[in-house]
């Protein structure tokens, strides 16, 4: 297999297999330096469960366009 075959069925598998959500495929070169397809396990995305609660610590900025202390981002210089 020539490498741009190998990178093509690759990207095949990666859309269209069955097993996409826990496999990719990649193109490499083996030991005897043949193009080949490798199949690698990859962990499922973890599903959200709920909303996520912050602290008033955590939460963002009431003023996202300013600075801290109040201070425009157009008038800090620089």
């Amino acid at each position: 297999m020539r490498k741009d075959e190998a990178e093509a069925r690759s990207e095949q598998l990666n859309r269209e297999h069955p097993d996409r959500a826990t496999h990719r495929w990649f193109p490499r070169k083996d030991a005897a330096g043949e193009w080949t397809v490798a199949r690698v396990a990859v962990a499922a995305l973890a599903v959200p469960t709920g909303t996520l609660q912050l602290s008033k610590e955590e939460s963002p900025p009431e003023t996202p366009g300013q600075l801290p202390g109040g201070v425009q981002p157009w008038a800090a210089g620089g």
